[in-house]
């Protein structure tokens, strides 16, 4: 199977059908959600937490892992600090756990296979934006590094919903703000939260990379990637507007 492959997921047929029934809008905007979508960053945060816990002779449990995924900084510290009933408080909790991903962030990002070449086909065809539980310095530190932030026309991030995902509100707000329809937008998410965020919007989501934790399952749509590294103007097209 080619890495866009659509996954035979149940659901998915009923799903493609449905959009293909409403009328195809040219599109104008596409959103981005950051970590696991754009940068292997997920992957960073989630070393950040097991060390500190595993330090404290608490390591994380796979339910702990599952509940993670897609959620920002600020309800995980929440999750947490309750789940083991740590001393400190959770914003206290927060800028620690904080400093040492920045840290981390500092030594280098992994981009997920392709996502670099097709953020930049795809500005000159698209709007681009980002929609992220992550807080605005932080998309801005990972975009920097990556060097597409100039691909991006603004980023969403924490502080800037009423609700997170998997609220529809991030996606919503953002498409306001920039005076956009949902029929002339899609999104590309990787986490359940994510997904399930981009749907209650209306969107067209395309799904990036495998499922993020084995046995979590994120709700079934027309279009999957592997990752990038076939994505470009053309595919979009082809997909989305004929």
């Amino acid at each position: 199977m080619s890495p866009f492959g659509v996954l035979n997921r149940p659901g998915s047929e009923n799903a493609r059908r449905a959009w293909q029934n409403r009328r195809m809008t040219p599109l104008k905007m596409l959103l981005f959600d950051l970590d696991g979508t754009i940068a292997d960053t997920e992957r960073i945060a989630l070393g950040v937490l097991a060390d500190f816990f595993e330090s404290r002779g608490q390591p994380l449990s796979h339910s702990d892992i599952e509940a993670l995924i897609g959620h920002p900084w600020a309800v995980v510290v929440d999750s947490l600090q309750k789940k083991y009933r740590l001393t400190t408080t959770p914003s206290a909790l927060e800028k620690e756990l904080l400093v040492e991903y920045r840290s981390r962030l500092g030594k280098g990002v992994p981009a997920i296979p392709g996502s670099v070449a097709a953020i930049e086909e795809l500005s000159t065809a698209f709007r681009l934006v980002v929609v992220s539980g992550s807080r605005r310095q932080d998309i801005q530190r990972v975009l920097t590094s990556l060097k597409v932030d100039r691909y991006f026309e603004r980023w969403f991030g924490f502080e800037d919903y009423s609700s997170g995902k998997p609220s529809p509100a991030p996606y919503l707000e953002a498409m306001q703000a920039c005076g956009v329809s949902v029929a002339e937008s899609m999104a590309f998410e990787d986490s359940v939260p994510g997904v399930q965020s981009g749907l209650a919007a209306g969107l067209r989501v395309v799904t990036v990379g495998p499922e993020p934790v084995p046995g979590q399952h994120r709700p079934p749509t027309p279009w999957s990637i592997r990752d990038f590294r076939e994505v470009n103007v053309a595919w979009m097209r082809e997909r989305f507007e004929k």
